[in-house]
């Protein structure tokens, strides 16, 4: 009977098990591989706050396997020598921010561009702390200059970006001159909106925002609809709007007209 007894586990037994069969087959099986490289992988991952726990479900090897690689026993000094699909296994492992429990410190870049990214269409610190009150506001306004910041912030972070990145500030909620105000800012700092960032690299240091593909025809009716009316909502003259958005004032005032009368 096999004695894996969880999915990653069984998965990496299945895993060994072929891969020794093909092995075997070329001549090249390899069962055993150096420790060493592998414990110092795995002592980087603790020191990250990565539970052995963790460890074990994500890579199929046992806990008492990676016990017996960092620190052996009574008996024996820890390994020399590991299993070569366990030593892939561990060493193809790298955490994502789920894996990491609560209080653990992860780099702040990507939280610190989300809070970014969220200023430029209108969002406060004060506006985001209503969302996440477990945290003070000045623990956010700092979210930038620290290096790091807990795992559980910044799964927060990313939750509510996830959310609140779907449109402007005020389609949530938010006062529409807070907004306003927050873009003005956002945009003498330099801040870019979500729309510059792909989601699944804003979290790399390397990553670099990359201007949106042009909108097309529909899209950019669209687009010039709703910040016409936008900007009507606050009073501003016809004209200021269309020196605003780089339009005609006629244009602006026919545009105007057309949705207060559809409206």
């Amino acid at each position: 009977m096999s004695t894996a007894t969880t999915p990653a586990e069984r998965a990496a037994k299945a895993r060994w098990m072929r891969r020794r069969r093909r092995l075997i087959s070329y001549g090249q099986w390899q069962p055993f591989a150096d420790a060493e490289p592998v414990r110092q992988h795995v002592l980087t991952l603790r020191a990250l706050g990565v539970a052995i726990k963790t460890l074990s479900e994500k890579t199929g090897v046992t806990i008492g396997s990676l016990d017996h690689l960092l620190y052996g026993d009574v008996h024996f000094p820890p390994a020399r020598q590991i299993r070569t699909e366990s030593a892939e296994a561990i060493l193809s492992y790298w955490p994502v921010l789920n894996d990491y429990p609560d209080g653990a410190l992860v780099d702040s870049i990507g939280s610190a561009r989300r809070m970014h990214a969220l200023a430029a269409i209108g969002w406060s610190v004060r506006a985001i702390h209503q969302h996440l009150e477990f945290v003070n506001v000045a623990t956010l306004e700092r979210v930038g200059s620290n290096p790091k910041i807990t795992a559980r912030l910044a799964r927060a972070i990313r939750d509510f970006y996830t959310w609140a990145s779907r449109g402007q500030a005020e389609d949530h909620g938010v006062t529409p001159w807070v907004a306003q105000r927050g873009r003005n800012r956002a945009a003498r700092l330099g801040y870019l909106p979500p729309a510059w960032w792909d989601d699944d690299a804003i979290d790399d240091p390397a990553a670099q925002p990359e201007q949106p593909e042009e909108m097309g025809f529909r899209e950019l009716a669209a687009y010039r609809r709703e910040e016409i009316l936008h900007l009507a909502s606050f009073g501003i003259p016809e004209h200021d709007i269309a020196a605003r958005l780089g339009m005609s004032t006629d244009y602006v005032t026919t545009k105007l007209r057309e949705l207060r009368t559809t409206a």
